[in-house]
């Protein structure tokens, strides 16, 4: 296992792992409608990399291969954290959450940020993320309620 900074060349890659994660587990809590909805978020490529160039995004290899990433952008939002559904539930995410507060307190982030789908919610109350507010977003005509949270590093 090994952790990198997001590489351009990474994109296509990524959106494949953030498409297949919203696609094969997103209906454990969500409706069809929603999980469509959700996935075309990594619809153009070239789109989803200009949103992983903002900030530090970091990829979770496994043998040379990416299998999850995570995104912290500055000064206090961790945002984009996905894992491929074959690799789900086995830690990677975790680590992943880890080395990005590692980079937001090295950026003397006190406070660090997330909005939690229903999915990641259990995730990050785990790492001592709590809940600090509900909101309802539209993606694609479609509404989704999600938490945020905050965790003190």
């Amino acid at each position: 296992m090994a952790i990198r900074p997001y590489q351009p060349s990474d994109a296509e890659r990524l959106a494949e792992i953030f498409r297949l994660a919203v696609t094969h587990i997103g209906p454990q809590a969500y409706t069809p409608q929603q999980v469509v909805a959700w996935a075309a978020g990594a619809g153009d490529p070239q789109s989803f990399g200009r949103r992983l160039s903002q900030g530090s995004c970091l990829i979770l290899e496994k043998a040379t291969k990416a299998i999850a990433f995570g995104q912290f952008i500055p000064p206090d939002d961790l945002a984009m954290l996905y894992c491929h559904p074959s690799f789900a539930r086995l830690g990677y995410a975790t680590r992943l959450c880890e080395e990005l507060e590692f980079i937001a307190s090295k950026n003397r982030t006190s406070t660090l940020y997330t909005k939690a789908s229903e999915l990641s919610r259990p995730l990050f109350q785990k790492q001592g993320y709590k809940t600090i507010d509900q909101e309802t977003v539209t993606l694609a005509g479609v509404a989704f309620k999600r938490s945020i949270m905050a965790k003190r590093l």
